[in-house]
């Protein structure tokens, strides 16, 4: 499987990064398309369910 530049996918286990994985702005607008229909459908099945989103609840330090 080849990575965005053509070449052979590595990852890098130590540095944890791999070439499939780059910004959401870096994507073309037909791959966000690709990533935002899912995740549309999956908010909409949560309001579906009853679920309310909301803002998280401010982290408390310790």
């Amino acid at each position: 499987m080849g990575g965005r530049d053509g070449g052979a996918a590595r990852r890098s286990g130590r540095r944890r990064t791999h070439p499939l994985l780059v910004p959401y702005a870096d994507l073309t607008y037909e791959e966000q398309e690709t990533d935002r229909l899912p995740a549309l459908e999956t908010v909409k099945l949560i309001l579906l369910y009853g679920y309310t989103l909301g803002e998280p609840a401010p982290h408390l330090s310790t």
